[in-house]
This record gives C-alpha cells, sequence and structure tokens, in this order.
C-alpha cells in the first residue's frame, strides 16, 4: 500500500513538471516580438511601414485587426504604432510636348521624399506659348509654375505648348492688285507668298513690310515676295509715283548754284553775281528749290516775292515755302532712326491722349 501511495505522488509531480514546462513554454512564444508589416489599406500609394507588434508566431494582420492577448482583453492596431522603418522616395512624372515647343524643369521620373514639396517651372521657346498644364489628368490653364505640396503618392505633370498666332494685315494702294489681301492669321514662323500684279506693264511696285521697303523678285507680269511671319506684320503695295511738279517750281541746277554769290542768314535774300538765264526767269511767285551747296548748305526752299536787277548782279527776295508749294503730287519716304538727341521741343499731350 505504501508502495502505490508512493508512485501516485511520483506521477502527480511529473504531470505538475508537464503542465508547467507547456505554460512556460505559451507565455515565451506568445511574448516574443515578431515582426510584422501592417498595410495602409486606405492609401494604396504609402509604401508599407515595418513595426513590432507582440502577437503569436504564424499570424497575420492589418492595419483594422485586432490582436487577442487572451484574458488581458484585446488591443488594436491603429496608425499610432511606432514605424521603425522608412517610406521610400515617390515618383512625379514630368513632361513636355511637342519637344520643340519648350521646357518643363525639372523633367522626366523625378523622386520626392514622402511628405515633401516640389516646384516645377514650364518656359516656352521663341515663337511657342504655353497652350495648357495638365496634373494628374487636370487642366490648370496657361501656367508657368506649379508646385505639388505634402507629396504623399504618385503624380504626373504635362506642359503642352503651341505656336504663337500673329495678325497679318495687306493692304493695296493704287495702280496694283495684290493676294492674299486683307487680315490674315498666321503662325510664328510661317511662310506666305506674296503675290503683286501692276495695273500697266511700265509701273514697278513698291511693297512696305513694317513700313520698310522690301526687294520683289519679277515673275511674268507678277511680282513675288516671300514673307516669314515672327510678329503682327503690316504688308502695303503700291506703285512708284512720278511727282508732278508745276511750272513755276524752280531747282537750281549747276550753273546757277556756281553764281549763287551770297544768301542771308534768314535765307530771304539771295544774291546771283551773273545774270544767267536761271536768274533772268525768276519771278514773284516761283518756288526756288536748292539741294545742299555752298552757299545752301543746308539746301533751299523759298518762294520769290521780289527781283530786281543792279548792273550784273540780280537780287532776289523770298519768304519761306512748302513741299506743297513746290510738289503738285507725290510720295516721300524718309528712314532715320531717331534717339532724344535728336529732339529739339515736346509740346506735353493733353491729360489722357497717349502715343
Amino acid at each position: 500500500m505504501a508502495k502505490r501511495k508512493m508512485n501516485l505522488k511520483i506521477c502527480f509531480f511529473i504531470h505538475i513538471l508537464v503542465i508547467t514546462a507547456w505554460l512556460l513554454g505559451s507565455v515565451i512564444q506568445t511574448g516574443a516580438q515578431i515582426q510584422k508589416t501592417i498595410i495602409d489599406q486606405s492609401n494604396p500609394a504609402v509604401d508599407p511601414l515595418a513595426v513590432k507588434v507582440g502577437v503569436a508566431e504564424g499570424e497575420t494582420i492589418g492595419s483594422e485587426e485586432t490582436l487577442d492577448f487572451g484574458e488581458e482583453g484585446s488591443v488594436p492596431i491603429t496608425e499610432d504604432v511606432n514605424a521603425v522603418g522608412k517610406a521610400s522616395s515617390i515618383t512625379i512624372t514630368a513632361s513636355a510636348s511637342p519637344k520643340a515647343g519648350g521646357t518643363i524643369s525639372p523633367s522626366g521620373r523625378v523622386a520626392v521624399d514622402y511628405g515633401e514639396d516640389l516646384q516645377f517651372t514650364i518656359k516656352p521657346n521663341k515663337g511657342y506659348q504655353i497652350k495648357d498644364v495638365v496634373v494628374d489628368g487636370v487642366s490648370q490653364g496657361g501656367v508657368n509654375k506649379y508646385t505639388f505640396t505634402a507629396i504623399i503618392k504618385k503624380h504626373s505633370i504635362q506642359a503642352k505648348f503651341t505656336k504663337q498666332t500673329f495678325t497679318v494685315t495687306i493692304a493695296e494702294g493704287e495702280n496694283v492688285r495684290v493676294s492674299p489681301v486683307g487680315t490674315k492669321t498666321a503662325t510664328y514662323g510661317k511662310k506666305m507668298k506674296i503675290k503683286i500684279k501692276p495695273a500697266t506693264a511700265d509701273i514697278v511696285p513698291v511693297l512696305l513690310v513694317n513700313g520698310q521697303q522690301v526687294e520683289t523678285t519679277k515673275s511674268g507680269n507678277a511680282y513675288l515676295f516671300d514673307l516669314t511671319v515672327f510678329g503682327d506684320t503690316s504688308v502695303y503695295a503700291t506703285s512708284h509715283v512720278e511727282p508732278l511738279i508745276p511750272d513755276n517750281t524752280k531747282v537750281v541746277d549747276d550753273s546757277a548754284a556756281k553764281n549763287l554769290s551770297s544768301v542771308s542768314e534768314d535765307q530771304s535774300v539771295l544774291t546771283f553775281d551773273q545774270n544767267t538765264p536761271y536768274a533772268q526767269s525768276l519771278q514773284p511767285g516761283d518756288v526756288i528749290v536748292s539741294g545742299v551747296t555752298d552757299a545752301t548748305p543746308n539746301g533751299l526752299l523759298r518762294k520769290v516775292t521780289n527781283v530786281s536787277t543792279g548792273g550784273s548782279e540780280i537780287t532776289v527776295e523770298t519768304d519761306e515755302a512748302t513741299l506743297e508749294d513746290a510738289i503738285e503730287d507725290g510720295e516721300s519716304n524718309l528712314d532715320q532712326p531717331l534717339t532724344a538727341n535728336d529732339i529739339e521741343s515736346f509740346v506735353p499731350l493733353i491729360e489722357g491722349v497717349t502715343l
């Protein structure tokens, strides 16, 4: 009997040891720090974060799952868990089209750290303008800068360019026909062929582009010019007009200029030292026209008021004359750059009037 009791005590002790060992193993296994991965399912663009949580080995958890730790209750896994990893960089794809139209900077696949800001600059090339900037498929208009703020996901940005458009105004004058004619639109760098047909074969047309005369090429009975558009442009075709000079306009020839012995300071009195045919022809009402000579360094444009003869000299009294007095019909073109130093006087404009 005593031996049987001893065997029961030994068996009970062994059972106690086995149960104790099992309990210790469960505690160690449950308390082990197993590294798991939590995926933020609400924002797939965020890279996974590696965190340490106390879970039973072999289990997997998501961001919304709850871990059961037995009698102690349940512990929810939230976004406040301590991250031990680091988010990888996020990519923004930037492009420009057409490539000849301009640039976006930075460009290509641009890496940026999570949560950072990044600004893009859009610049058109000469002759182009910004048509649109598209961000993640949404138009932003023709902006020249765009900034992504607090970046947490991938983005795309595309700059679109288009050629600038200009107005070309083409007009025609007398004795010519030009084509095309009227107001046209043309993009930067476009070539336009201007064709001018004079009314008669003896007329040579004159072509002005932005006020400057340009050379044309004769082709049959027409004249051609290739215009390249670089901005708003005015084109005017007309013909040479022979000036109509009245009979009372007297141009000082070389012989008369040699015999013009003196000119008063105000040019009101002219003295010819010989009775030349030119001097003899002068009468009140005539208009004297002279180019630049030693005696007339600024030229002459005077109207005769009186002519008197004394010996071999002829004295001519004059007043000021105008181009309208000397030329009945004609055209005059003057092309001369002006600077502030050329201004002799000015008159303030009336308030509200501008040039």
